[in-house]
């Protein structure tokens, strides 16, 4: 790995860090309903559907999940 990738990865987290501080994310697919690719890195096959809301703010857990 490059010097610079080695940085470019490091920066990557701590935005994403500094990001996911003010607020919450969830899913929007049950995980029996989430296939996953077998590679080198675990992925999701169709992607991943999430719901972003600022921290202040609450989510409705009681509601079905969404299906399209």
């Amino acid at each position: 790995m490059f010097t610079g990738q080695r940085f470019a990865l490091m920066e990557m987290k701590t935005v994403l860090s500094s990001i996911l501080r003010s607020y919450k994310v969830r899913s929007l697919d049950p995980r029996d309903r989430v296939l996953l690719l077998d590679e080198i890195v675990l992925r999701p096959a169709k992607g991943l559907r999430i719901q972003v809301r600022k921290r202040n703010q609450t989510f409705d857990f009681h509601s079905i999940y969404y299906f399209p």
